[in-house]
């Protein structure tokens, strides 16, 4: 079960820093107040997905 959600943890978190890097290399002078907060927010989500996968990654990984 601790994999499964390593899995998914890590696949959610990619998915997030490909859309973050999206955003900084094709819109970031387009971005408005509103898009600046909704970056922010990704990078946070991002940065607990990264901190989940780490700490799942080496309990998971000494089975």
């Amino acid at each position: 079960m601790k994999k499964i959600i390593f899995f998914a943890c890590l696949l959610i978190a990619i998915a997030l820093l490909v859309n973050i890097v999206f955003i900084f290399t094709e819109g970031l002078e387009q971005l408005t107040t509103y898009g600046h907060a909704y970056l922010f927010g990704k990078i946070i989500v991002f940065l607990g997905f990264a901190t989940l996968t780490f700490f799942l990654g080496k309990r998971t990984g000494g089975e």
